[in-house]
């Protein structure tokens, strides 16, 4: 059955670095790429950075091949990192 290779994507924004990319692994997903913005200048600075954009989106419906690629931006720039709306 197809469907055994296959897992979701996990919503990491606003995560930092480190736990981001723990999540993605969990998931079964490699990380490609990790992108930082220009506020992330040094060592420390990318240990701090936080998920503002991830590629492809999170979701709990669409499933991917384990094993699939995923590319994280990380900035230091809390503004940037989209505002959750809270469930009710």
């Amino acid at each position: 059955n197809g469907y055994d290779a296959t897992t979701y994507v996990p919503d990491v924004m606003g995560l930092k670095r480190m736990s981001a990319v723990d999540a993605i692994h969990d998931s079964s997903l490699n990380i490609r790429e990790l992108r930082f913005d220009e506020s992330v200048v040094d060592y420390d600075d990318s240990l701090n950075a936080m998920v503002w954009r991830q590629t492809p989106e999170p979701s709990d419906s669409v499933s991917v091949a384990m094993g699939s690629d995923v590319v994280l931006y990380l900035t230091l720039d809390e503004h940037k990192i989209p505002v959750k709306e809270e469930i009710l």
